[in-house]
């Protein structure tokens, strides 16, 4: 009688277990209210009051909705002061969004100057308009002038890319 014949009387489909599971284990589990029981000396001699400071303890209908009803009110409260602080904090956001965009304009009009250049080929250019102008009836007429301003455009583009290329 050893090991081995324990294990030969243990069917396949059995588990055993030191863990009990009982009534009270189940409606726990359940998330069932269990009622506290008092002892019976216990709540005679208190008339159902404390005895050295302590409640006896009793099952009420009431307490485990307010014990319920507890976390969902503290969740509550902090989701209200959540939701205050992120309103304060946005507004906050968009008074220094409004202070840093006034302090860069006020940099760039002191600091930034564009530069200044002179457009190419303007005087070309004002003398295709003009001849156009003249010239409403017969725009073929004004071909000696838009060539002139498409030659005045290479060059400006050749003299552009030399500057950028000895850069």
């Amino acid at each position: 009688m050893g090991a081995g014949q324990s294990r030969e009387a243990v069917d396949d489909d059995t588990f055993i277990s030191g863990v009990r599971v009982t009534q009270g284990l189940l409606e726990q589990l359940d998330g069932k209210p269990r009622p506290q029981r008092v002892p019976t000396g216990l709540a005679a001699a208190s008339g159902g009051g404390s005895i050295g400071g302590l409640q006896a303890l009793r099952p009420q209908a009431e307490e485990p909705s307010l014990a319920a009803a507890g976390p969902d009110r503290a969740l509550a409260r902090a989701l209200e002061r959540s939701r205050l602080v992120g309103g304060q904090l946005l507004k906050a956001e968009e008074e220094e969004l409004g202070r840093v965009d006034q302090l860069a304009q006020e940099l760039l009009s002191s600091q930034y100057v564009a530069p200044s250049r002179p457009r190419p080929c303007a005087q070309a250019a004002e003398e295709c308009v003009r001849c156009y102008a003249e010239h409403a009836d017969d725009p073929l007429a004004c071909a000696a002038a838009v060539e002139a301003y498409g030659q005045c455009a290479r060059e400006a583009w050749r003299e552009a890319a030399t500057k950028a290329s000895g850069l």
